[in-house]
């Protein structure tokens, strides 16, 4: 793995020099070195691209008759070198739910029986969506380089009739309104603490390791916006070890500048006098706006972790009918309340830092019963309108 001049993890053969230059070391199939060097990120990760899809042209044992383990790992290790080591390790973990039912067969016997068969077994369909969504990605790839003529996972069923998965399991979970209430005002009598967090959270959207990257310096109050523009991941190591290391954002449209509402600035100005006290009294001095209660970086992982185990009984004992509770729930929630207030989806997106349209709509926006309910009387009203107006031309009848 490589870093930039400010410490963040550039992937795997890439570094940035002291000039500010970006500098490529790749090692080939066939054990050939090469260094290249460009002034920009951009052009270095070109050259990579160029040089892996040579390099997987002239992988001349690769075929048809090439296992789903083996082309998995080449599609993993070749076309995908540039995923985030966080994005490698889910990777491969939606893969192994299908390992061992379809990692040994033939690329040219994948069938949609077959396939179909391997993900019936896996218990949730929230499972079953993130590891098609890989298979896919994966069988792509063989299609462009003309292993298969096409790919059978596109037609893959995730939704199965008389299905088992339980409600906490929908792949999309928010707060109610109510619960949103009840979650702040807990924190604001039992857990001060993460207060400001949550709030500002469920004010602005930002995906949990956006929140533990976010500094100061991020933050323009007299604009009212924050830039988001990094990540903090809790990454295993190539010896098993986690490390915290700082990342570009999950995706190019990720690096954005988030508007704030007022009650997201009146969680900033309250996040500065927490800040303020706890790092005088730890004697630390981040830079990062949320940090944990020995004024150290908050961790990603560890927050989510303790928000399930611990945060969420302690609000139970309060709430005992409160769901389940997690950091991207709260991002969840945002984009809810976003859709319920009538906002452009297109703005909404932009927020979120989706590169599609199609994921903010499919994988964030479930209105309530609530919302849908004063949506039909909305309709219903309009209908009123149509029939109420004079003005409409009747149709005119045929037969």
């Amino acid at each position: 793995m490589g870093y930039d001049l400010k410490g963040r993890n550039l992937g795997k053969y890439l570094s940035q020099k002291k000039d500010g230059s970006y500098r490529l070391r790749y090692k080939t199939k066939k054990n050939q070195v090469i260094d290249k060097q460009a002034k920009t990120l951009k052009l270095i990760k070109l050259e990579l691209e160029k040089l892996q899809k040579n390099d997987l042209l002239d992988m001349s044992n690769i075929n048809s008759k090439t296992t789903l383990d083996q082309w998995f790992d080449i599609w993993l290790n070749t076309i995908k070198v540039n995923l985030m080591q966080s994005s490698r390790n889910n990777t491969q973990t939606y893969y192994n739910r299908i390992k061992k039912d379809l990692g040994w067969r033939t690329l040219d016997k994948l069938s949609l029986v077959v396939i179909q068969d391997a993900f019936n077994k896996i218990p949730t369909e929230h499972s079953r969506k993130t590891t098609k969504i890989t298979l896919v990605d994966c069988l792509n790839s063989a299609v462009e380089q003309g292993l298969i003529y096409k790919n059978p996972a596109k037609r893959i069923v995730v939704k199965l009739a008389n299905s088992l998965d339980s409600k906490e399991d929908d792949d999309v979970k928010y707060l109610t309104i109510q619960e949103t209430r009840q979650l702040l005002e807990f924190c604001n009598e039992v857990d001060y603490h993460y207060l400001n967090l949550f709030e500002f959270t469920l004010q602005t959207g930002l995906r949990v390791g956006e929140l533990c990257a976010l500094e100061w310096s991020d933050v323009d109050f007299k604009r009212k916006r924050v830039y988001v523009n990094k990540s903090l991941a809790y990454v295993q190591q190539p010896d098993k070890k986690m490390k915290l290391e700082l990342h570009p954002t999950k995706t190019k449209a990720g690096v954005r500048y988030v508007p704030l509402t007022a009650k997201a600035i009146e969680s900033l100005n309250k996040q500065l006098i927490l800040h303020e006290k706890v790092s005088n009294e730890r004697k630390t001095d981040l830079p990062n706006v949320f940090i944990n209660k020995c004024g150290r970086l908050l961790n990603p992982f560890q927050l989510g972790d303790n928000l399930r185990k611990r945060f969420l009984g302690r609000i139970r004992e309060h709430y005992p009918s409160f769901q389940n509770l997690s950091p991207h729930m709260l991002r969840h929630t945002f984009a809810t309340r976003c859709i319920e207030a009538g906002m452009n989806p297109k703005a909404l997106q932009k927020i979120l830092g989706h590169e599609r349209l199609e994921t903010t709509m499919d994988l964030y926006v479930h209105a309530t019963e609530e919302f849908k309910e004063e949506e039909i009387v909305k309709l219903e009203s309009y209908f009123d309108k149509l029939d109420n107006n004079s003005n409409i031309i009747p149709l005119k009848k045929y037969g």
